[in-house]
């Protein structure tokens, strides 16, 4: 079925109060949400290329729970390479959590204005992922959301929480 991904504005107050156990940071209720779907993927493996900032923009700066590996998302402590034998339920839930520090979001902020909607799409399909039909649209629409997602929190000076589940 695979993974969907959604950014969540958190105010910096919380954040900064979290910061030393961010896995137990609740958003508070009402918080500014916006949707990635399953695009975190291609975002996140074509943007991981580019130089800091935008190679966190999906990733955040702070991991609170699992970590992403490429394209893949493993839970803490698991390692790669198994022997094969375990089936995808044997595995659990893989999940991701991590947070965009409100000075991250500000730096991946400003770097996403400069990046247009035809560039991501070209390095979609250049990292060899197949836009397919609709796959414009989706993208499309996906990356006006990140962008938001990003420009909601900068606008606040807030943080952003990366949920991949």
């Amino acid at each position: 079925m695979g993974l969907v991904a959604s950014l969540e504005v958190v105010p910096a107050v919380v954040f900064k109060r979290h910061k030393d156990a961010l896995a137990e940071l609740v958003a508070p209720p009402g918080a500014p949400t916006f949707w990635l779907d399953k695009s975190w993927l291609q975002f996140h493996t074509t943007l991981r290329a580019r130089p800091k900032p935008l190679c966190l923009a999906i990733s955040g700066d702070h991991s609170a729970c699992g970590r992403l590996e490429g394209g893949l998302v493993r839970a803490q402590g698991e390692e790669p390479g198994g022997d094969g034998d375990e089936s995808e339920d044997e595995l659990g839930d893989d999940f991701y959590l991590g947070y965009a520090s409100p000075a991250l979001v500000q730096k991946v902020d400003q770097a996403l204005e400069k990046l247009t909607e035809e560039t991501m799409l070209a390095a979609i399909k250049a990292a060899g992922w197949s836009l397919g039909t609709g796959g414009k649209k989706y993208y499309g629409t996906a990356f006006r959301e990140l962008k938001k997602a990003y420009r909601a929190a900068a606008k606040q000076k807030d943080a952003l929480q990366v949920l991949i589940t």
